[in-house]
This record gives structure tokens, sequence and C-alpha cells, in this order.
């Protein structure tokens, strides 16, 4: 399972071309579903606007896309939107652009220019994170061990513990980022002299977690 990076939180921006205005939305979303329950939000909040066209990339490889001008001429919005979209390269998200037309025509070059820069403008003022790649283990021990790995996990960068039970032992989640998986796990063998290894962890996945992006 690859990272990649994608939007955690909306962004909006608008800019007016020759009295058109141009609104720009960017938004996070995971599924074909998802992105069309978020444009017809789009148009009922807009229901007087003459378009919202978009574009919108899906899958951690960002092999899924499509695009739609709305009415307008055909690859003067969409095509463009999407262009910007996938130099970004973030997946997992959407650009919707609203256009309120000013009564002059803009000809394909300023629309596709208009479209652009209002894509280009949503996107930059979205906050971006990254989806990394992870491992989950699921651990048990007993109490003197546990607050071996628990110290560990501490002093691991990114390692985070999850769900934890505790009963006559303690089961507990441990999601490490992947490129430290062997490191911790070998301190985690010198601290206990042998006694808590990978190869006894009752599961092991890979997930995504979420990183900031600087």
């Amino acid at each position: 399972m690859s990272g990649y990076r994608t939007i955690a939180e909306a962004g909006f921006d608008e800019i007016e071309v020759k009295k058109s205005r141009f609104l720009g939305y960017a938004v996070h979303i995971e599924s074909l579903e998802e992105f069309q329950t978020y444009l017809a939000g789009i148009r009922k909040q807009h229901y007087d606007a003459r378009h919202a066209c978009s574009a919108y990339i899906l899958g951690a490889d960002g092999s899924i896309r499509h695009s739609s001008d709305d009415g307008e001429p055909s690859g003067t919005a969409g095509k463009p939107m999407l262009e910007v979209l996938a130099g970004t390269g973030l997946s997992d998200a959407c650009v919707v652009v609203v256009r309120y037309f000013g009564g002059t025509l803009l000809g394909t070059g300023g629309l596709v220019r208009a479209y652009s820069d209002a894509a280009r403008k949503a996107l930059a003022a979205a906050k971006q994170v990254e989806k990394a790649a992870a491992i989950r283990f699921l651990v048990e021990t007993d109490y003197t061990l546990f607050e071996k790995l628990r110290r560990r996990i501490f002093m691991t960068d990114g390692a985070v513990l999850g769900d934890t039970k505790y009963g006559e032992r303690v089961r507990s989640e441990v999601i490490l980022p992947e490129e430290m998986t062997e490191v911790f796990w070998e301190n985690l063998r010198e601290e206990t002299a042998g006694t808590l290894l990978r190869e006894r962890a009752l599961s092991e996945t890979t997930v995504l977690i979420d990183r900031p992006v600087s």
C-alpha cells in the first residue's frame, strides 16, 4: 500500500474576470457518491449560477479521473481544472468552480485561464495531508512487557498506541510508520532481551495514517 497526498481541510477562493465571478471550491472526497453529493450541494447553494464545472481524482494511485464542462464550450473548464488538480499530486480530491456570468463573453482562451486560475486558488487555500503507509500490529503482553512496549512507542517518531484492553494480560494495537517498523522491533527486542518479538504479534496489517504536509 503506497501513500499519497490529499486535502485535509477544504479550500475556497474567488476571482472576477470581466464581471464574471468564478467561485472555486476544493475538498476531500473518497468515492464517486461523495463527489456527487458534494456537487449537488454546491448546485443547490448556487442555484442561480449558470455553470458549476468540476474535476476529481480518486484512488491511492490517482487512476480514477473525471471532469465536466457543465455547459461551457468543450474543453474550456473541466479539462483545464483537472490538469491543475493533477499537477498538485493530490488524490481523493475534487475541485468545483461556479460561474456567475457577467455579460461579457471571455472566449475559449479566457475561459481556460479563468477556470484554471479559480481551481488553482481554491487548491492553494486548502490544507493538505499525507496519507502515509503504516503497519498496525495487535500485541498481547503481560503488564511488565506492556510498560516497555509503551515506553518504546513514545520514543519512536510517529508511533501510536491504539485501542488497548486490560485484563489478565494486555492486548493493544500498535501503529508504526512503515519506515520505522524494523528499528522499533529491533530496539524493543533488545529492551526485552528477546521476549517481545515482531513474530509474536497476533496480527499485522498495512494501513494509511495522516501526516501533516509542511
